[in-house]
């Protein structure tokens, strides 16, 4: 598979998605360590005062910012939001109005990339700010991945008894979860 039958791709996966559809975005562009995600303000969106609820604007950016690092990965790759950070820059009021999350990868190492995100209205006006951060999943070939002690692998797959549901541990103040298999020292968490 060649680029751009990958960013083909990709730009299928986010548009055909049943929450995309919902939400009303759509991944116009996507180009080496570069996307854009259109985002039509609906009604649903709206807090009680007219304006977009702020949450929108990260829920466009992350989508900007994952498909521009997975723009860097292979069909065979994975990625997973490990933060963002996102700035609130002006409300965005009007129904129907078209908002852009524009997203560039400053940052892509084997494990993790850094995107540098922004959201403009249909004036051009920059209404948010953002930067995040993806941890990457290479592709595994043929089973070359190491194994730790616990059995999992060191590219971050969980394994073992430390990912299993955490439980309440009587013998911790207010019944704190621990995670079943670990000694006390280890409890404080995954």
């Amino acid at each position: 598979m060649n680029r751009s039958q990958w960013y083909e791709t990709l730009k299928e996966r986010v548009n055909t998605a049943l929450l995309s559809r919902w939400v009303g975005q759509r991944l116009v562009r996507v180009g080496r360590g570069y996307a854009e995600v259109a985002f039509s303000i609906k009604r649903h969106h709206l807090q009680r005062r007219g304006q977009a609820h702020g949450g929108w604007y990260g829920f466009v950016s992350d989508t900007a910012g994952f498909f521009a690092v997975m723009s860097l990965c292979g069909p065979e790759d994975g990625a997973t939001t490990v933060e963002y950070k996102i700035n609130l820059l002006a409300a965005a009021t009007l129904e129907g109005s078209p908002l852009t999350a524009k997203a560039r990868v400053v940052k892509h190492g084997s494990s993790l990339a850094v995107t540098a995100m922004k959201v403009v209205d249909n004036r051009g006006r920059v209404v948010a700010a953002a930067i995040g951060t993806y941890r990457i999943f290479p592709a595994r070939s043929h089973g070359s991945a190491k194994e730790d002690t616990n059995g999992g692998s060191r590219r971050g797959v969980p394994a073992g008894p430390d990912h299993r549901t955490p439980e309440p541990d009587p013998a911790t103040p207010q019944g704190a979860l621990v995670w079943p298999g670990r000694t006390r020292r280890q409890r404080q968490g995954p």
